[in-house]
């Protein structure tokens, strides 16, 4: 399965959204545990980007202690769109 069907189906620390070639995921909820695994998981889809063609827009919430991304828009490079 690539990590990108993975990413949109969601897991245990992240939600996501699809919006025609749009995908937006968030942590599932705000505690430590699962803004780390959110984090690991943005990290993740970084590092698949390119060889799926999609690339990420990861946004970090600085006042935050720990600076956790808040969410990451990922959007694709070759034209696909989620229908």
């Amino acid at each position: 399965m690539p990590y990108l069907d993975w990413l949109i189906a969601g897991s245990e620390f992240h939600t996501a959204e699809c919006k025609n070639s749009f995908v937006t995921i968030r942590p599932a909820n705000q505690n430590e545990d699962c803004l780390i695994g959110f984090d690991n998981i943005v990290g993740e889809a970084i590092s698949n980007a390119h060889g799926e063609g999609y690339a990420v827009l990861p946004r970090r919430d600085w006042r935050r202690p720990g600076g956790h991304y808040d969410f990451a828009s990922i959007y694709f490079t070759d034209g696909r769109q989620i229908s």
